[in-house]
């Protein structure tokens, strides 16, 4: 996954999936919120072609890791964690396509989301249920607020402090 970051790591920028067309159950590449407060997802939707029967579903989550490996992610289930509207926050599900309604609702749109919980690494699954059709989709994310703001040479002061930070230097990378 690629990173980019400003001159003073104010903000960070992620690309966790290229577009592309997805037929099967799959996970964007996970962000370290690392001296972040809070990351945005942006999650870009092509054209869906095909229908969904009743049994059929796209249900996209937000998953958070202590760990960053795939094993210890989680979904998101406490509504202070997250930013934006979620169908269902006790089961961490962000949205549900699952009817022609809702492919219109997402086909050739932008949609966004975010995480601003403890954990430091978070990532947007995708389960597909049944057969239904392909999802074209592409996701990035930027970290926001950072906790610690310094000069360009990486000498930093918090500038949030809870008090039991110390000094540490933001990496951009």
């Amino acid at each position: 996954m690629e990173a980019y970051g400003d001159g003073l790591a104010t903000t960070r920028l992620f690309q966790c999936a290229l577009a592309a067309d997805k037929a099967a159950d799959f996970s964007g590449g996970v962000v370290d919120k690392k001296d972040y407060q809070s990351v945005l997802f942006d999650l870009c939707f092509g054209d869906m072609t095909g229908t969904f029967d009743t049994t059929d579903h796209w249900c996209i989550y937000l998953e958070h890791s202590d760990s960053g490996a795939d094993s210890g992610f989680a979904v998101v289930t406490d509504t202070a964690h997250v930013l934006g509207t979620f169908a269902d926050i006790t089961l961490g599900l962000w949205l549900d396509i699952n009817s022609g309604a809702k492919v219109t609702a997402c086909q050739n749109l932008a949609r966004r989301f975010g995480y601003c919980g403890p954990k430091r690494y978070c990532r947007v699954r995708f389960d597909k249920l049944n057969s239904g059709p392909n999802i074209l989709i592409g996701i990035s994310a930027t970290a926001h607020g950072a906790r610690y703001a310094g000069d360009s040479g990486g000498n930093v002061l918090p500038t949030h402090y809870s008090g039991n930070e110390t000094a540490t230097t933001v990496s951009a990378t």
